[in-house]
């Protein structure tokens, strides 16, 4: 009897744990997100200079970009082949200044030489303001939630046993 209550309460401190290294993990993959498109913007300034097309700019450095966001550059890419300029379906998590960031990074190459330049700009300026947004919230709501997980995860052990 002590035994399975045992078990039972473990694997309910276990499951919370998951549960809260679920959503500690979600921030950080917006974050990741974020920083990517900064770094991509950072590279596209760069290579822009070159007159080349930015989907290949963006595909050449989707390379270096892992998981959620080479997916969501493969998106940018295909959108931006279509002549689409829109970062619906990117991402769902993405709020609306973040969608915009997109978009105008998607918007490079439609304008003349100095429109890109201001574009990039913007882009770079608003990827680094989202990033501090989102490195704060991971720092404090990813953590918290991570540790309420635990505890929450420790009085159902306590209960059960």
């Amino acid at each position: 009897m002590v035994t399975t209550s045992l078990i039972a309460g473990s694997m309910l401190f276990v499951s919370s744990v998951m549960i809260g290294t679920g959503i500690k993990k979600r921030y950080k993959i917006h974050y990741t997100i974020l920083s990517d498109l900064h770094a991509l913007a950072q590279f596209t300034e760069r290579e822009i200079r070159l007159k080349r097309r930015i989907y290949d700019i963006v595909e050449e450095y989707k390379v270096e970009a892992d998981g959620v966001s080479a997916r969501i550059f493969e998106k940018m890419i295909e959108k931006m082949r279509r002549g689409e300029c829109d970062a619906d379906g990117l991402y769902r998590s993405l709020s609306d200044s973040e969608k915009t960031l997109f978009a105008r990074y998607m918007q490079l190459g439609t304008t003349a030489g100095k429109g890109d330049a201001e574009l990039i700009r913007y882009v770079l300026s608003g990827s680094e303001e989202e990033m501090r947004n989102a490195e704060s919230k991971l720092n404090k709501e990813g953590k918290m939630y991570f540790k309420l997980s635990v505890l929450v995860g420790i009085a159902l052990m306590i209960l059960v046993v």
